[in-house]
């Protein structure tokens, strides 16, 4: 039964997960990725929300203005974030410990594993967030600058500048 129980569980310890950059590494808006880079290469790092300054100013025209509320924006999103990754974190640990204890209690394991899909939530809706007010800084033109840079999709090569892989974070 306990082996049972354990199999069950840690099925659903995947929904504590953040999906990292996967096979093909790091893309412009996934810092990390990388041996040696913030992230270390480890499966599970973490994306930029929204895309990097340089490209804003240069590929999509936001003014100085405009990037300093994008920065402010960043900061805010890190601000409400960090705590829930850390309750995550402490969340994982504890579920590991239940697990790995002589008489794991599919009770409190089962209450864990909710309460992780509830922060797993809460990062999510912070993300959608910051997103929704990133959008509401840009111009129409600006909008559409963006859709159109999405709608291409990564480019690849030496040397263009492009992305790789995944997702994009707009």
């Amino acid at each position: 039964a306990t082996i049972a129980l354990t199999g069950m569980l840690l099925a659903g310890t995947g929904t504590f997960a953040q999906r990292g950059p996967g096979p093909g590494g790091e893309g412009f808006m996934k810092p990390g990725g990388h041996h040696g880079a913030p992230g270390g290469g480890r499966r599970g790092g973490r994306r930029e929300v929204l895309p990097p300054d340089r490209f804003l100013k240069n590929r999509i025209g936001l003014s100085e203005e405009q990037l300093a509320q994008v920065g402010q924006l960043r900061e805010d999103f890190k601000a409400t974030v960090e705590p829930l990754r850390e309750q995550g974190r402490a969340m994982r640990k504890s579920l590991r410990t239940e697990l790995e204890s002589d008489t794991p209690s599919a009770e409190t394991a089962g209450h864990l594993v909710i309460s992780g899909r509830d922060v797993r939530d809460q990062i999510r809706a912070a993300r959608e967030n910051v997103r929704e007010s990133f959008r509401a800084l840009l111009t129409p033109e600006q909008v559409e600058q963006l859709e159109e840079f999405r709608q291409r999709g990564p480019r690849r090569g030496f040397g263009r500048g492009g992305r790789r892989g995944g997702r994009g974070a707009f």
